[in-house]
């Protein structure tokens, strides 16, 4: 029969429509994080990072998406 897709082709397609969704949705939570090498500066549980860009929940704590720096021993949201 033409133009009635095979259930294993079905499920393959549903199943890559999910992957795709899934590493969209990821894309979306990339961070850009910027750490003090030396070790002297920014916040020690979080490897000196010291200014963090994009989903700011899982460093800073601070909700949303943005930008926050590490200033005076605590997170700072700056845009």
């Amino acid at each position: 029969m033409t133009g009635i897709n095979p259930p294993g082709r079905l499920g393959l397609l549903t199943l890559l429509n999910e992957l795709q969704q899934k590493v969209e949705a990821l894309a979306r939570q990339q961070n850009f994080v910027i750490t003090d090498p030396t070790r002297t500066e920014g916040d020690p549980a979080n490897g000196h990072a010291v200014i963090v860009i994009g989903n700011l929940k899982p460093i800073t704590g601070l909700p949303g998406f943005g930008l926050a720096s590490f200033h005076t021993g605590s997170w700072v949201r700056i845009a």
